[in-house]
């Protein structure tokens, strides 16, 4: 593809996206809460109903890193698959950290998804001095730009994504084969030390203006476009904008999967708009409803503090009024000759019916309540009975649960895509450290494909289960129970899937939680509990009780709970049999 056709195609792309650009600058406003700063009379607050219900969403629905499990394609790598659970949550997800945390990203994810209707991640290898590995970063919509004339990123073939870089770091990529030096070189020749990117200001926020960020946007930094081509022929094309379209790297899709390395977290998606609808959007009109009854409400209480004043003609020299506490007014016939307007009660008392009306609207529009609106507001869905309560909170659950379906789907997404270039572009050895417990589960798994993976190491060796006489048992020299494991990266080729486990990301209700796990104790220690044990036990499998009382400990919220337990030995033994009885026993 020509310079000139990729110049006309992004420019194309960006003409496209100017009205929904707009948009946007409007909802984040919104979401931050804030207004335009004007002088005069009229006040200018936002209320911030709409910023805190989307906040709040977004910490409910990703409370806490999702758990899932990685899954071979082949029936040879099933071991292997279960080895790859531990370099996800050892290995990737505490190094993929560039921009932020790993927990911080997915947050923002979700949050500005509420925002934008779609948030964009984009997901790739990585590799630089303090990690080799997948990784993502978060992508401002402002700067990604699908294929014009489609209504999903899935039916595009190709997208524009634009990062902004320093002199350095293009000096940095000329000693890379796949780079073009002599590109590099004109632009870093023309490119001058204040050069500011053509199009930084289109994409500045007013919260960016606001606190003088918007000038500075990107000063000194070179606007680079990259076309990622769907498909295993698809190219990597990166470019030049401001100088000419110079390409300074065209390569083939090095992705073995043929994907678009970008995925999409949607709030509502529709059908006739790639970017969805965000709760944002939603609610803009009814949260400007409130803005303005607030803000007129504000302007009566000024009227009110500060009410216009009446004189008769000449009675009254205005020059000399002293209108200040105990300040004096000269007048000939007293005060006769000047009042004070009285506004009156009635613009308040429409205030709270009007004010109340418009929350519980907004309240009902996300499923959810406060507690301060009722029926007696016009809003019959609304009550604060605890049956009422309990109907608005299942319908707020319903809400929640719609938007952690699609960033469960989003994630999953995400991690198929990182977790192949594992199988697939992994440079060098992998290594994290374990606890005993998380390899010997792995290894007494049966899996014959792990044999070929761990190698001798100075905390672990393959050895003999000298029960079955079978290899696969890791002996452990580590005292603590810990090892530093070394994986070979060519023997994790392979093809991989990510299943998420269902609902994972909410945070557990303690006291719910609690009665969970009391319930599954009540349960195993009953007849029927003994039936489902013995079952178990002839399949293999048997009930790990310190598990579940450890469990039953931290759902229970006790402090110090690891003071509760000594060191056991037979000689201080003196402890009875446990029965759930016992948890209700003061003794």
């Amino acid at each position: 593809m020509k310079a000139s056709d990729l110049g006309k195609d992004y420019q194309e792309s960006r003409t496209n996206m100017i009205h929904t650009h707009e948009t946007w600058r409007v909802l984040l406003d919104i979401a931050y809460a804030k207004l335009s700063t004007e002088k005069g009379f009229k006040s200018r607050v936002r209320e911030g109903s709409l910023s805190s219900l989307i906040l709040e969403r977004s910490s409910r629905v990703v409370a806490q890193l999702p758990t899932g499990r990685i899954r071979s394609l082949s029936r040879r790598d099933q071991g292997k698959a279960m080895l790859m659970d531990l370099v996800w949550t050892k290995y990737v997800i505490p190094n993929a950290k560039s921009q932020w945390s790993f927990m911080t990203k997915l947050r923002m994810w979700d949050y500005y998804s509420l925002i934008y209707g779609a948030m964009p991640v984009q997901y790739d290898y990585r590799v630089d001095e303090d990690y080799v590995g997948p990784d993502f970063r978060v992508i401002n919509p402002t700067e990604c730009f699908p294929q014009v004339g489609n209504t999903s990123l899935n039916d595009c073939d190709a997208v524009y994504i634009v990062t902004y870089h320093s002199k350095r770091y293009l000096q940095s990529r000329m000693k890379f084969k796949d780079w073009n030096r002599a590109s590099i070189q004109t632009i870093l020749n023309k490119a001058t030390e204040k050069h500011q990117p053509s199009d930084a200001k289109e994409t500045t926020t007013n919260l960016q203006q606001e606190r003088g960020e918007a000038t500075t946007l990107h000063q000194g930094h070179i606007a680079l476009v990259t076309r990622y081509e769907r498909g295993k022929n698809g190219r990597w094309i990166t470019f030049a904008p401001d100088f000419e379209n110079a390409i300074v790297r065209n390569i083939k899709n090095p992705h073995e999967s043929g994907r678009i390395p970008v995925v999409f977290k949607y709030a509502i998606p529709l059908i006739d708009s790639l970017w969805g609808m965000g709760d944002v959007e939603r609610g803009a009109s009814l949260q400007r409803a409130i803005d303005t009854t607030v803000n007129l409400n504000l302007d009566f209480s000024k009227f009110k503090i500060f009410p216009p004043m009446w004189y008769k003609g000449d009675a009254v020299d205005p020059s000399l009024m002293r209108y200040e506490p105990g300040g004096k007014i000269r007048t000939a016939n007293g005060q006769s000759d000047f009042g004070f307007v009285n506004p009156g009660a009635s613009p308040s008392n429409e205030f709270q019916a009007t004010y109340q009306f418009l929350k519980g609207a907004l309240l009902n529009q996300n499923g959810t309540t406060d507690t301060t609106i009722s029926a007696s507001d016009g809003l019959p869905g609304f009550g604060r009975t605890p049956e009422a309560l309990s109907k608005l909170e299942k319908r707020e659950n319903a809400r929640d649960q719609w938007d952690r379906n699609m960033f469960e789907e989003a994630y999953e997404e995400l991690v198929d895509g990182m977790i192949n270039l594992i199988g697939t572009k992994q440079s060098v050895p992998i290594k994290f450290h374990v606890f005993d417990d998380e390899i010997l589960d792995i290894i007494k798994s049966g899996h014959k494909d792990l044999l070929d993976i761990f190698d001798s190491a100075k905390s672990y060796r393959i050895g003999t289960d000298p029960e079955t006489g079978e290899n696969g048992m890791i002996e452990y020299i580590n005292a603590h129970g810990t090892a530093e494991m070394k994986i070979d990266h060519t023997k994790l080729s392979g093809k991989w899937m990510y299943r998420i486990d269902a609902g994972t990301t909410a945070a557990n209700d303690q006291k719910d939680e609690y009665e969970r796990v009391y319930n599954l104790v009540e349960l195993l220690s009953s007849q029927a509990g003994a039936w489902l044990m013995d079952g178990a036990q002839e399949d293999g499998r048997k009930v790990n009780r310190t598990e579940l009382l450890d469990q039953l400990i931290a759902a229970s919220g006790i402090k110090n709970k690891d003071k509760i337990f000594d060191p056991y030995t037979q000689e201080n033994d003196k402890t009875k049999p446990f029965t759930p009885e016992m948890l209700n026993d003061p003794q």
